[in-house]
């Protein structure tokens, strides 16, 4: 992008989308800005999607995410604006998978969290932080939580119980509830907890609810995503051949300490009012957790 396209695009947005604007580039949480503006925290998130729309940043498989794109271009046209401490995401982000499906995490046995738990997380702590970054993994690699901040306090038996599930016997934990409850915050929190037990180097994830391309849902642009943040080769007859990019994936997640987040998995499911949302519409995530499971147990 030009600095003139840059220019116009920022002039082009409301004074309220940039007075979020400006406090995501000083490095304030989605909580900390929802709290200073009155606001609530999706609506934090829709205004955050306009800036990328109006920058015309895309969210999409080869390509940096969208949070680390504007970042660059306020770096390179509008560093004054920038927190000093702001970390680029890294690009090394999955063996258990955690969904969250409004469903978060990964079993052997499908374990669901009741929403109405007591010890399960209160709306009032779901407003999604994202900046700040907490070095995790043995390689010193910056993880982007987008709901987790280290204030968290509370939950302790919740927490206790599906680490112990996903140390021993679960590859799949599915978390639902309504949205905003805090599944993600959750999930991520779990991710903290893990890697003090285990070398859990590897954290990839999908949030379904970003609905920005028409093939959000398909397995083979998520997978070819994930592989590429590994470091893994993908290549056109990779994507062409479908059972090889499962298999691709599933030899990564076999031989490293990989945790999988996945939100909003509703958004990939088909069904009716009456029996509810249960089928995928891409078949071959079926094919994948059948797999999936089959070579963890």
């Amino acid at each position: 992008m030009t600095k003139q396209k840059f220019e116009t695009a920022l002039q082009q947005l409301t004074p309220r989308i940039r007075e979020v604007l400006e406090l995501f580039l000083a490095g304030k949480s989605y909580r900390v800005i929802a709290q200073s503006l009155y606001i609530g925290g999706n609506t934090v998130r829709q205004y955050m999607m306009k800036v990328y729309q109006a920058f015309g940043l895309e969210n999409s498989s080869g390509l940096p995410s969208q949070k680390v794109q504007l970042i660059a271009l306020f770096a390179q046209y509008k560093p004054e604006l920038l927190h000093k401490l702001t970390v680029i995401e890294s690009q090394n982000q999955v063996s258990s998978i955690i969904t969250a499906s409004n469903t978060s995490i990964s079993t052997k046995q499908n374990t669901c969290t009741n929403e109405y738990d007591p010890n399960f997380i209160g709306r009032d702590d779901a407003i999604s932080p994202i900046d700040e970054h907490i070095n995790l993994s043995r390689d010193n690699l910056f993880v982007n939580l987008m709901a987790y901040d280290d204030t968290w306090v509370g939950r302790q038996n919740t927490i206790q119980n599906l680490k112990q599930k996903i140390i021993t016997s679960s590859r799949i934990v599915i978390l639902t509830g309504i949205t905003g409850i805090g599944k993600t915050a959750l999930a991520e929190k779990l991710y903290t907890e893990l890697t003090s037990e285990k070398n859990w180097n590897q954290l990839l994830r999908v949030n379904f609810d970003n609905q920005d391309q028409s093939d959000f849902g398909s397995f083979v642009t998520v997978t070819d995503r994930w592989l590429q943040e590994c470091g893994i080769l993908v290549t056109p007859e990779d994507r062409q051949d479908i059972p090889r990019l499962q298999k691709k994936l599933i030899d990564y997640v076999v031989e490293n300490c990989c945790l999988i987040i996945i939100d909003s998995l509703e958004w990939i499911l088909k069904g009716n009012q009456e029996y509810g949302w249960s089928e995928f519409k891409d078949r071959e995530w079926v094919n994948f957790f059948r797999l999936f499971l089959s070579q963890l147990y």
